[in-house]
């Protein structure tokens, strides 16, 4: 007796070209909509802050999977591009352009300086690629030191160069509060810009250069081009990234922008899962929380401030560390992975084992 698989199939073009392809994820999608827009209304201070770290982390971890994850471009100057963000920010502000305007300019200035580091990156590859990328954030992390300690104003130097409060016209960011709302905007858009873009030739095409760029272009695909529009279109999300950070912490300052950033980011896109912008979520979220955790864990066993103090930052790094390597030998896809087995299992449920039992 033959079987047929239950689910939700897509009949025609339309179907398979919907985001939200089943009336599970809409409701789900629509539920966590709910609960995201009222965390606000539940939630203290410093949680809300600490949601909107997480995400400018999450645009961070998007930006860089989109070159990394669909591209197959490995970059270690993640962290540069958000210094240039975050300085060419304090350089127009101080100059008296509104907030919309710098972030504005701060975008186009890193989708420049993407075509600048690109071009010469389109002749490396692997190890040499990612060195390239190393010499470029050592150079940027030399220019903003330089430009952060060139002043007058001593207190600057140590505590960092102070933005002023963000002005949108008919509101000022002044609070937490009124950040959480406005990133999460921020964030809708740049997963629907980046959702869509990989649905599109480029996305495509971006997947072919990074599964094998020889086949890629005998396919008639320009390999360089894409390449370096991955670049131009990742450092520009990422400038505007480091952007929205300054302007949330309210000061830039070249100490922050150190190599463990961007292999921090890096560390996202993996954990999460590379060439997936659900990834880049579940990725930027697991690696943003992990600190608040092993910090929880270590006041729950009644560690002593004081010892919390010598071992926190070292066990953060160790354990960090670790799950990288195993995500890297266990679980390649990264979360994204096991959040995909999880869903095929239930694809089937509760007529899985009759199935199954059926095909042996």
């Amino acid at each position: 007796m033959g079987t047929r698989r239950s689910g939700y199939f897509k009949a025609d073009y339309a179907a398979d070209l919907a985001l939200l392809d089943t009336p599970f994820r809409r409701v789900l999608v629509g539920l966590l909509v709910l609960a995201v827009l009222a965390v606000p209304q539940v939630a203290g201070k410093y949680v809300v802050y600490v949601c909107n770290l997480t995400f400018i982390a999450i645009m961070g971890a998007i930006a860089l999977n989109l070159l990394t994850g669909y591209a197959g471009q490995i970059s270690l100057g993640h962290s540069a591009f958000l210094a240039v963000g975050g300085f060419v920010s304090y350089h127009f502000a101080k100059l008296g352009l509104g907030f919309v305007p710098v972030v504005v300019i701060t975008t186009a200035i890193g989708a420049l300086i993407g075509v600048v580091v690109g071009a010469p990156a389109l002749r490396l590859r692997g190890l040499y690629l990612v060195l390239g990328t190393v010499g470029f954030h050592y150079v940027v992390f030399f220019l903003v030191n330089e430009y952060q300690t060139s002043g007058d104003d001593v207190l600057m130097k140590l505590t960092g160069l102070l933005l002023p409060v963000p002005d949108l016209g008919f509101v000022k960011l002044r609070n937490e509060f009124q950040w959480y709302y406005f990133l999460l905007g921020m964030l809708a858009l740049v997963t629907c810009f980046a959702v869509n873009l990989v649905r599109t030739r480029v996305g495509r095409a971006w997947i072919a250069v990074r599964d094998r760029d020889i086949t890629a272009a005998a396919l008639g695909i320009d390999v360089g081009r894409y390449k370096l529009l991955a670049f131009v279109v990742s450092s520009a999300l990422t400038s505007m990234t480091g952007a929205l950070l300054a302007y949330v912490v309210g000061s830039v300052s070249a100490e922050y922008y150190t190599l463990t950033l961007s292999i921090t980011y890096l560390a996202m896109v993996v954990v999460g899962g590379a060439g997936s912008i659900l990834g880049s979520y579940l990725g930027a979220i697991f690696v943003s929380m992990l600190p608040y955790a092993i910090t929880w864990l270590f006041e729950s066993l009644g560690v002593s401030t004081r010892t919390q103090m010598v071992y926190l930052v070292p066990s953060q790094i160790v354990v960090f560390g670790l799950i990288m390597i195993l995500f890297l030998i266990f679980e390649p896809r990264g979360l994204v992975g096991i959040w995909q087995r999880v869903r095929a299992y239930f694809e089937l449920w509760p007529l899985r084992k009759s199935i199954l039992s059926e095909r042996k």
